[in-house]
Parts: structure tokens; sequence; C-alpha cells
């Protein structure tokens, strides 16, 4: 079983993609493909305060587990991200970004 450890890395302006190491200490790319489905939950919520640059984070479950996971190697071929901004900030709208968006895994 693989599960996704921290966000390392991320393209600061417009998210374009990000990167994230799982248990195993790999590293894994992703890149946004489109916009997802407002009822998908998401693997990341990416936080945008005052503009620039953008924050991302894990999603965890009640148990404090990411849910970026598999249980085979690697992780999933897809994940969902979710944007976040600061309310008094309407940056996102400003940038034309989805409310969620899918990525998916560079090989």
């Amino acid at each position: 079983m693989s599960v996704s450890r921290q966000v390392v890395e991320i393209e600061p302006t417009r998210m374009d993609w990000l990167t994230i190491e799982d248990t195993d200490g790999r590293e894994r790319r992703y890149r946004r493909i489109g916009e997802a489905d407002l009822a998908e939950a998401p693997h990341v919520e990416g936080h945008l305060k005052q503009g620039h640059p953008f924050r991302a984070a894990l999603v965890r479950d009640v148990d404090g587990h990411p849910l970026l996971r598999q249980d085979g190697p690697g992780l999933p071929r897809v994940m969902i991200v979710e944007y976040i901004e600061d309310p008094s900030n309407p940056y996102l709208t400003a940038l034309g970004l989805p409310g969620k968006a899918e990525y998916l895994l560079v090989e």
C-alpha cells in the first residue's frame, strides 16, 4: 500500500502541477488536466490567500490518514484538488480556476 506523505512542490501561480512524496520516499508529479465534478472528494486542497503564491495540503480522513493512497504500489493515477481562497479575495475567479480540478500522474 502506498500513501501520500506530503506535498513537496507546487507551481505557485496557477497550481498547474504539483509534486507529492509518498511513504516509499518517491516523488510523483501530477499536472492539472481539467475541471472536476464538485461532488468529487478532494485529495489535496490548494490554498490561495492575498493573491500569490499557492500553498497546498493533503486532505486527511477523520483518523488523520491522507486520502491520496491506494492498495497497490505507487499513488493513484488521478487525483482531485479543491481550490480554497480567502473569502475576501476573489482572485481565483479572476484566474479562471475551477472550484475543483482533476490532476493526472505524469509518468
